[in-house]
């Protein structure tokens, strides 16, 4: 099955990649707004895009049995969604699927976090946080979502019990959240924050009710933003991105010490990564206009991704 890598940005375009070559295969121009957030939706059947304040839906396989991401034109074409999720007033931020692509969450700077059920353009559910929010992650017994605020404030949301709660003792005091992250088995998750802090949190059982939040911050990034964390699909790296340009990792398996090396070469922000799902490999994306692959194990960079005209802000991966 081909790779698809697919990155996107401020210059309102969608290139997809051969992740080999670096050659753009495909290239979408996208009217709507600058692009904030992109996902694919599991079996690949589409790529949605969150902006400003649209969630729009792209079919990844074409009519003809070609497929965008592997025989697409590289001409700038204007971009033809297939379906729209309408009800945000905001940027969009955030974007994610339950496993099973039953149904999609989006998390927005109106201070709504919004369930989807997909075969319709409106919302099932929303859940009105009272600060803009900035990440959301899924937990992975699919029932729960960790929503990170720009007040500093976590909250968690049972979705099948209707109920919410937030993080206790509070992480820090009116310092935004940035990104969350959930290891693949639930026990640990990754909160970062404006101030290059990132937060351990550690869980008993299968859902949220028992945790430790660790007393003493990772203090990953000296002075700065932490703009993405994120867990290895092994569970054995946590993955920072930054503000200061670089990418740093973190032995989960060793109480979270640095890694061997910290990946250097991006010269502006790095705002999103992905991880191989052998995760060996690691794909990032930055205001300097390029993505990057990288040995996450060596920290050597392996290939640069050149085209884009503006800020790269985010990159989607199924591998």
């Amino acid at each position: 099955m081909a790779v698809v890598l697919a990155t996107a940005g401020y210059d309102q375009s969608i290139k997809f990649w051969d992740a080999g070559s670096t050659n753009v295969v495909s290239n979408l121009s996208y009217t709507d707004s600058q692009i904030n957030t992109i996902a694919i939706r599991p079996g690949r059947q589409h790529l949605a895009v969150g902006g400003n304040p649209h969630i729009r839906f792209f079919d990844l396989n074409q009519t003809n049995g070609a497929t965008v991401y592997s025989q697409g034109s590289t001409d700038n074409q204007p971009a033809q969604f297939s379906s729209s999720y309408e009800g945000h007033t905001g940027n969009i931020l955030s974007l994610g699927f339950q496993k099973e692509s039953r149904w999609m969450y989006s998390g927005s700077e109106d201070g709504t976090v919004k369930i989807w059920d997909l075969k319709t353009p409106s919302a099932q559910r929303t859940l009105t946080c009272g600060s803009s929010v900035t990440c959301v992650a899924l937990h992975p017994n699919q029932a729960e979502l960790l929503v990170g605020l720009q007040n500093g404030s976590v909250r968690f949301y049972d979705l099948a019990e209707n109920k919410s709660k937030e993080i206790t003792p509070p992480l820090s005091t009116d310092i935004p959240i940035r990104s969350i992250a959930i290891r693949h088995d639930g026990k640990h998750a990754a909160i970062a924050n404006n101030k290059g802090q990132v937060y351990i949190v550690k869980f008993s059982g299968e859902d949220t009710t028992t945790y430790d939040v660790l007393p003493k911050p990772i203090n990953a990034h000296k002075s700065c933003y932490v703009l993405k964390v994120l867990y290895t699909p092994n569970g054995k790296t946590l993955v920072t991105c930054a503000s200061d340009n670089s990418i740093k990792t973190w032995d989960v398996e060793k109480d979270y010490m640095p890694g061997p090396a910290t990946l250097t070469g991006h010269t502006k922000w790095v705002w999103d990564c992905v991880v191989s799902k052998d995760s060996n490999l690691l794909i990032t994306a930055s205001s300097d206009a390029t993505a990057r692959l990288w040995d996450l194990a060596g920290g050597d960079c392996l290939k640069q991704y050149n085209g884009h005209r503006k800020a790269v802000s985010c990159v989607a991966l199924s591998d």
